[in-house]
């Protein structure tokens, strides 16, 4: 085991693992690989029904640093278990990973280098990645262009979460751990993990205007794309999303890229899934304002009959708002959701 210098803040990797038993020994692997030497690794296994357990509690037993192994029954919260895991962390420095992916191997040594010349500083970001397949070959390269030198102050921040309906990945950052901490770590109500604890740490910042962050125009990790990533679920990242909206973003108007989330959606599945996804939330509901959307709901509908009617209108109160969607087929149909505005 490697021995940890004392004279070097100590960094917490937190891993979460569900059904990666293909990925883990290469993110563990690339940990153990890390310039940086002062470690310590939670695992969390989310009763994977493979063999994810075995062989996180294998590699415990081969680990050069500490580790911690965490086991339990499925929840099926990412925001849940990583909040374990954060109470589980015991180091100066974090950084939150799924077990599919990997870090490059001087990214964390290279971030702390930062961090220890500024205490004001929250986190830093690599503004690049690697995307890898199943086998771990590189077969693309991202770079998160609109972080560039515009992005100065927390409230940029806040505007580039919002419009690009993200800025960078959490695992592609090191925060400091009393930060997240003092945010609340991240909100298991909400179905959003990265999302909303970069949210909370952006408007912690915006209240606290000696706080900063760094940007670095790197390759801090490997981002594995591959069928079970959570986030090629369209309907449940509009959920997600709108429900980040309403209650960190709700004084702004939906951007142009969930519009266009909202709109794919309408025009990619059934009629009935569409307006299920319309009605999500009010921030859903509002869409339903926007005349290109309402034409996308006519020109669906008309896919799936030929005989139709389409209209669209509101009745306001003091405290409800009242949204029709009224169509005619052969038989009428009515479809009516009521949704309280204070």
């Amino acid at each position: 085991m490697i021995v940890n210098s004392n004279d070097q803040p100590l960094c917490s990797v937190c891993c979460l693992s569900y059904n990666h038993s293909k990925f883990i020994k290469q993110n563990i692997t690339s940990i153990w690989e890390q310039s940086y030497k002062n470690i310590e690794i939670i695992a969390l296994d989310d009763g994977s029904p493979d063999n994810s357990a075995k062989i996180l509690t294998d590699l415990k037993e081969q680990s050069p640093f500490p580790m911690k192994v965490l086991l339990q029954k499925n929840t099926g919260s990412v925001s849940k278990n990583f909040n374990r895991l954060l109470d589980n962390a015991s180091g100066k420095y974090i950084l939150f990973i799924s077990c599919d992916d990997m870090l490059t191997e001087e990214t964390i040594q290279s971030k702390i280098d930062l961090m220890e010349q500024n205490d004001n500083i929250v986190f830093v970001a690599s503004k690049r990645n690697y995307n890898i397949d199943d086998d771990g070959n590189v077969f693309d390269k991202n770079v998160f262009t609109y972080l560039d030198d515009s992005i100065k102050t927390a409230e940029d921040l806040l505007s580039c979460e919002h419009e690009n309906i993200g800025s960078f990945y959490i695992q592609n950052a090191l925060f400091r751990k009393s930060i997240v901490n003092a945010v609340g770590g991240f909100d298991e109500d909400l179905l959003g993990d990265d999302i909303v604890l970069r949210t909370k740490c952006f408007l912690y910042m915006k209240q606290h205007p000696e706080l900063t962050f760094r940007i670095t125009d790197d390759f801090g990790m490997y981002y594995r794309s591959h069928d079970n990533n959570i986030h090629k679920n369209s309907e449940r990242q509009i959920k997600l999303i709108a429900q980040v909206f309403e209650r960190y973003f709700s004084d702004k108007k939906a951007p142009k890229k969930f519009v266009k989330m909202m709109k794919d959606r309408v025009s990619n599945v059934l009629f009935e899934d569409a307006l299920r996804s319309l009605f999500i939330s009010k921030k859903c509901i509002e869409l339903l304002e926007d005349k290109e959307m309402q034409e996308h709901i006519i020109k669906k509908h008309a896919q799936e009959s030929r005989e139709q009617i389409f209209s669209l209108y509101k009745v306001k109160s003091k405290e409800y708002k009242y949204v029709y969607l009224v169509v005619f087929r052969r038989r009428f149909l009515l479809y009516k959701k009521r949704r309280k505005l204070a």
